[in-house]
């Protein structure tokens, strides 16, 4: 699957150790986390996590997640990224891909 914009770099420590020094760099960088997304918590919550097991990275889409700005003249606008484009970007199997793009 190509990278569709992705960097996964492998840790040389388990996945708590590696989100340890992750806060710890951001924090030494005075970076703010605005939100940190439990997946097992809201998995077990909904009764699963289905594009997730079919791909791990799709969490880095998920939840998905909306914009409402206004431009210069006033105007409002609703961003969001495009189901499809979502499910493409992880190839996501035929089941997965028609649960983002129905939800």
């Amino acid at each position: 699957m190509p990278n569709n914009g992705l960097v996964s770099v492998q840790s040389r420590g388990s996945a708590r150790e590696t989100l340890s020094r992750l806060l710890a760099t951001l924090a030494g960088r005075q970076l703010t986390i605005f939100a940190r997304v439990d997946h097992a918590a809201g998995a077990a919550s909904m009764g699963g996590t289905a594009l997730m097991q079919d791909q791990q990275s799709a969490g880095i889409d998920l939840p998905l997640k909306a914009l409402v700005w206004e431009d210069a003249g006033g105007k409002a606008w609703l961003t969001y990224s495009d189901p499809a484009w979502i499910a493409q970007r992880h190839g996501l199997g035929t089941a997965s891909a028609a649960t983002v793009i129905r939800n």
